[in-house]
């Protein structure tokens, strides 16, 4: 069965496309504010060597629970599609 897998911003990416899924921080700047925070996004590598962002979250352990739980299901799935928390 073919696996899908829905962005947080409701993109879907094609499993099979997909060589490896990893988190890391990212510095957002707000010129407006004269700001910056980080956020940790979840990315996926594909074999187009495109990175997508599958999710994005405040904190390290967020980014860690939900990249966890997809590397879960993709080995255990009963279901084609999953969709990012």
């Amino acid at each position: 069965m073919a696996k899908s897998i829905i962005t947080q911003d409701g993109h879907i990416v094609n499993y099979s496309n997909i060589v490896f899924i990893y988190s890391e921080p990212v510095e957002v700047e707000y010129e407006e504010e004269n700001t910056s925070e980080t956020i940790y996004c979840v990315y996926a590598d594909t074999i187009f060597g495109e990175s997508i962002i599958l999710g994005a979250y405040a904190t390290s352990d967020e980014a860690a629970t939900n990249e966890q739980m997809l590397v879960k299901w993709l080995s255990h799935e009963a279901f084609g599609v999953y969709s990012m928390a």
